[in-house]
């Protein structure tokens, strides 16, 4: 019973994870596009 509440956590723990590192991968995303952009007006208004 112990082995199977220990198999259970860690599917959970790898779950949470994974999901972490999705919302983080994400927001990191989020924040190279906002870059981008502003790297593009800031190279449109120095023309």
């Amino acid at each position: 019973m112990q082995m199977v509440n220990t198999k259970n956590h860690n599917q959970w723990w790898c779950h949470v994870t994974r999901r972490k590192i999705e919302i983080r991968s994400d927001r990191l995303s989020v924040t190279e596009l906002i870059r981008s952009l502003l790297r593009r007006n800031h190279m449109l208004s120095s023309l």
